[in-house]
This record gives C-alpha cells, sequence and structure tokens, in this order.
C-alpha cells in the first residue's frame, strides 16, 4: 500500500466547474479535501474528526467540501456545480440527498439507483457506487448577492 502525497491527492481531484443557466454570473467555488480520522477525546470516547491530509492510503475515508460564494451584485440563479470524482477515490456518498451523479463521465446524470453500466457481454447491470465519475448539484433557489452555501460528497481511497 502506496500512500499518496498530499499535493497528489488534491491534484487527482479535479476541479469542481459551475455553470449557470443562461449567462455567467459571479460565484466562486473552492473544493478542499479532507480525511476522516477517528480520535480518542479526553474521556476516551473515539470521534471522527476532519483533518487536512498529508498523505493517504487505501482505505482512507475522504470528505470533499466545495463552498461557494455569490461575488456578484445580482442573485446568481440556475447555478450548477459539477465535480468529477477524484482518480485513485470510490465515491461512497453525497451530503445533499438532491445530489445526481455520473457513471459515464458527465455525459448523463441521475439518481445512482437510476443508472446502469455496460457489462463485458454487451448487457447493462446496475450502477454501483464504485462506477460513479462525477456529481452534480443542482441549486434550486437563487444565489442571493454575497450569499455563500457548500455541498460535499466521500469516497474513499482506492
Amino acid at each position: 500500500m502506496k500512500p499518496l502525497v498530499l499535493a497528489a491527492a488534491l491534484a487527482l481531484s479535479g476541479p469542481a466547474f459551475a455553470q449557470t443557466t443562461p449567462a455567467p454570473q459571479a460565484v466562486t467555488l473552492k473544493s478542499t479535501a479532507f480525511v476522516v480520522k477517528q480520535v480518542p477525546d479526553a474521556t476516551g470516547k473515539v470521534k471522527n474528526v476532519l483533518q487536512t491530509p498529508e498523505r493517504v492510503l487505501p482505505g482512507d475515508v475522504l470528505v470533499f467540501i466545495l463552498d461557494y460564494r455569490n461575488t456578484g451584485a445580482k442573485p446568481a440563479a440556475n447555478f450548477v456545480i459539477n465535480n468529477p470524482m477524484p482518480a485513485g477515490v470510490s465515491f461512497t456518498g453525497v451530503e445533499q440527498a438532491w445530489a445526481v451523479v455520473s457513471v459515464d463521465g458527465g455525459k448523463n446524470f441521475g439518481p445512482l439507483a437510476t443508472l446502469k453500466v455496460p457489462k463485458g457481454d454487451g448487457t447493462m447491470r446496475a450502477a454501483i457506487p464504485q462506477d460513479v465519475t462525477a456529481v452534480r448539484w443542482t441549486l434550486g433557489q437563487p444565489i442571493p448577492a454575497g450569499g455563500t452555501g457548500k455541498v460535499q460528497f466521500y469516497g474513499i481511497v482506492k
């Protein structure tokens, strides 16, 4: 098991992409990755703590948080965030139940339970979390001027 160095892990994550309809709007995105570590507290009870990873190993649980901010003077409507799954990481879930995923490199999105992937014999099978190649959030409400928010997804290092 070879560790990944932080810089490599973050470089592998790929950027999140924002898209708006019909015209681009002034919304910035910041993507941050954390590793989940189990740490005992003062009483000896083990708690999950998010830490900035210096290196990660296969089996490490990761949290990817995407913070967004509307830096414009007007509300940003129809805002969509697309985030490719980082190479070397298997998708395990999202914080927001309304997020959708892709299993074909971002060409099509939908709830995981509705997606299918081709098998070697040309037939299709139900998609599983390890098939996810991208995550998408479509914000239902405009982001007010100066407004902020965040979305997040989870993975495990392969």
